[in-house]
């Protein structure tokens, strides 16, 4: 397989990925632990409140905090950081408040808050990190790169990710906006589950469609890519709301006289792991994707598959040059390079864009 080169940090990222589904919750702890962080919140909140033990309230105050920042609510994540700190949580609270401020690019009150975890044996290596990378963000702000980055016309009040060409003069991407199909609401959000939508690439003014009601279902339809000849389309899809428990899968779809056939699971998924973000090189015979699977660098790594005929070999992790400690997601390869998020330690705050060099 190819070797990559020295990774390059490029630009701040902010986008929404995982899966979770709708099984009847317990309570608010229950609810962190199946992603569901819009009902977490709620149900966190009014336990909160009952409680009368310290150590209970800042244990919930410190799930309502990562339930806030799992949505982007930042914050109020940083309310609840400090809530949790406060009620003697320990320094995991507060080192996850520098990060929210440092992701809300407060970089110098980061700065001083990592430095006095930098003295600290559990966080001493982490908290020297992000203190530099506060430091080189200072730097690049003061830097501005000659590039503009605007709002397309298509957004919505949803989310809007993971766009990629189609045919040349259309733009495939992921929404949860209220056209999305099925009436089940995504409980990490609270709006609908998301669906593929097709936009003009070049003209403006015309309301996105869905891509067909074949690769779009009830559940969680993501990140995507299609083959050289746009024959044939990969993509990520979970939470079904039917299923007891919620993984991401892969999919792949081919393009007939009439219609897209049936979507088809790659055959090197395993049950209970993720497998997330297919992109495939311009020969269509090497996959990279994101996954949780075992024995990897960190949350989420990337791997490669090779397609031999008809079958896809088993994964391979990019390993450590790639791969880090944090989640790595949203590969997308152009001719020798490979852009991907990460969230790793060092970046400007929450997820940003890296890229790397395939060398044969």
């Amino acid at each position: 397989m190819e070797v990559f080169k020295s990774i390059t940090f490029v630009l701040l990222l902010a986008l929404l990925s995982a899966c979770s589904g709708t099984q009847k919750i317990k309570s608010g702890e229950e609810a962190y632990q199946y992603l569901q962080y819009q009902t977490a919140i709620q149900l966190l909140s009014e336990e909160y409140e009952r409680s009368t033990i310290p150590p209970e309230k800042a244990h919930k105050a410190y799930l309502i905090a990562k339930s806030f920042a799992a949505n982007d609510d930042l914050n109020l994540a940083l309310q609840w950081f400090r809530t949790a700190y406060d009620l003697d949580y320990g320094e995991q609270a507060l080192f996850d408040y520098a990060v929210i401020m440092k992701r809300l690019e407060r970089y110098d009150s980061a700065m001083k808050i990592f430095e006095a975890l930098s003295k600290s044996a559990e966080f001493q290596i982490m908290a020297r990190q992000e203190m530099q990378a506060c430091k080189t963000a200072l730097v690049w702000k003061t830097n501005k790169v000659a590039y503009t980055v605007e709002p397309v016309s298509f957004n919505s009040a949803g989310s809007e990710y993971s766009p990629i060409l189609y045919l040349d003069d259309q733009i495939a991407f992921v929404s949860d906006r209220p056209q999305s199909t099925g009436d089940y609401t995504f409980n990490w959000t609270g709006r609908k589950f998301s669906d593929i939508f097709l936009a003009p690439a070049h003209r403006t003014g015309e309301e996105p469609h869905l891509f067909n009601d074949i690769v779009n279902s009830d559940a969680n339809e993501g990140p995507l890519a299609f083959s050289k000849d746009y024959q044939t389309i990969f993509f990520t899809r979970c939470s079904a709301p039917e299923e007891e428990r919620d993984y991401c899968k892969i999919y792949f779809s081919r393009k007939g006289p009439y219609v897209w056939s049936d979507p088809v699971e790659l055959s090197f998924v395993q049950p209970g792991f993720n497998y997330r973000h297919p992109t495939v090189d311009a020969s269509d015979s090497i996959m990279i994707f994101s996954s949780d699977m075992p024995n990897g660098q960190g949350g989420f790594d990337l791997y490669y598959t090779r397609l031999s005929g008809t079958k896809w070999s088993d994964p391979v992790n990019l390993g450590p040059r790639v791969n880090s400690q944090g989640n790595e997601s949203f590969p997308w390869l152009y001719l020798d390079t490979l852009y991907f998020a990460s969230d790793r330690v060092g970046g400007m705050g929450g997820l940003d864009i890296y890229q790397t060099y395939v060398m044969d």
